[in-house]
């Protein structure tokens, strides 16, 4: 099992562990492990290439430009393996799934496949959507307040206006600095770039990107990065945001999600 020894964080715990490494200065970041990260994890692993690379999803995953990353790629897989051991909690998806418009075994059935393989038992799990659930929450933003955020994105330059805009004037939050991230090319790029900034903590949309730059970046400058997601983007075009519902692409019909075999369901 690879959850055994696991402690379920909810989004309450996950941003009191934020602000107290926020307060302490110490470094956090999450890896989130749904469909794209899992393929990625899987590349040679669990699928062949030769196999993977005729999925569906791959083939319109590699079709669409404003991925930042294109299938196959086996050093992103060896690098997003290393940076997994490094996130301070990792996000999964629930067995009862709905938010993420994908087939069901590409989400939480190849998580436990892939972790399985890579022998890894996390100390920390959270949801894997707890990025589009924090953003929708007044207190995420409180935790932000005064606080300098240096911004990681190719959605970097709106979203900075939005946080300028008069929507997010109570809560006085500074932009530290805005790097654009467009492709897994980018990444040495923009980890070398974050040394040019005071900042105190870091939002970023990467897509699976993130899931290699987030870890690396919060141990090389011992500091928070929190992963929005496409959530960056969602509240750009005003679908969420403080005080809003959060946005899926799915149902979110499910009152309760299941996390781990054989505990009490976990509601989020």
């Amino acid at each position: 099992m690879c959850f055994e020894k696991a402690v379920f964080f909810d989004i309450e715990q996950v941003l009191a562990l934020i602000t107290r490494s926020l307060q302490e200065k110490r470094p956090f970041s999450m890896i989130r492990l749904s469909e794209a990260p899992n393929l990625i994890l899987a590349q040679e692993t669990i699928y062949p290439l030769e196999e993977l690379m005729k999925f569906k999803y791959v083939r319109r995953y590699n079709a669409r430009k404003e991925t930042g990353f294109v299938f196959p790629n086996l050093e992103a897989r060896d690098l997003m393996a290393k940076e997994l051991r490094f996130a301070t909690i990792v996000g999964i998806l629930p067995y009862n799934d709905d938010r993420i418009a994908s087939s069901h075994w590409m989400k939480r059935p190849l998580t436990d496949q892939v972790l399985k393989f890579y022998d890894f038992k996390p100390e920390l799990i959270c949801d894997a959507c707890i990025n589009r659930e924090m953003p929708a929450r007044t207190e995420f933003w409180q935790v932000l307040s005064n606080k300098r955020v240096l911004l990681i994105s190719a959605w970097a330059d709106l979203f900075a206006r939005v946080l300028m805009s008069k929507k997010f004037s109570g809560f006085n939050i500074k932009i530290a600095g805005k790097i654009p991230m467009f492709h897994y090319k980018d990444i040495c790029r923009v980890v070398g770039g974050v040394k040019e900034y005071d900042f105190d903590c870091i939002l970023m949309t990467c897509g699976v990107n993130a899931n290699i730059i987030g870890p690396a970046i919060a141990h090389k400058y011992n500091t928070v990065v929190v992963n929005l997601g496409k959530s960056m983007r969602f509240i750009v075009e005003n679908k969420t945001g403080p005080g809003m519902p959060p946005y899926y692409l799915g149902r979110a019909a499910n009152s309760k999600y299941i996390f781990l075999k054989g505990e009490k369901n976990n509601a989020v």
